[in-house]
């Protein structure tokens, strides 16, 4: 509500955000009463189009780990400095993408394992 409250009394221009270098924006956006990292990049991805912005939940962080780093437990410093170098400016498509893996994955493992069980045959109709 804090947030809420400091955008509709103009202490946030959120018109201008569309004209700052990223990092400036997300300065701003974590500036906010519960503006994390991650939100501030989902905001700067999804709805200003700063394509090299990269949300990282635990789904993103597996699949880098899991990924790029199997065999260390790299810190989110070093993630960040990976995702910044290895993506770029396409980080959030990189960001979507493994998102997807993640879940699809997952969900395609369990569904592998349902498959396998025997199922009675239903009476043709």
């Amino acid at each position: 509500l804090a947030t809420a409250r400091q955008v509709a009394g103009g202490q946030l221009d959120l018109h201008g955000l569309y004209h700052c270098p990223v990092e400036e924006a997300r300065r701003r956006l974590t500036q906010l009463p519960g503006v994390g990292p991650k939100i501030a990049n989902c905001v700067l991805l999804f709805a200003y189009g700063f394509q090299q912005a990269f949300p990282v939940d635990v789904w993103v962080m597996k699949a880098l780990r899991q990924l790029y780093f199997p065999q260390r437990r790299p810190s989110p410093a070093c993630l960040r400095h990976f995702v910044q170098t290895h993506f770029g400016a396409n980080a959030g498509y990189a960001q979507q993408y493994l998102f997807h893996y993640m879940r699809t994955r997952g969900r395609r493992g369990r569904e592998d394992r349902s498959e396998q069980r025997s199922t009675p045959a239903l009476p043709a109709l």
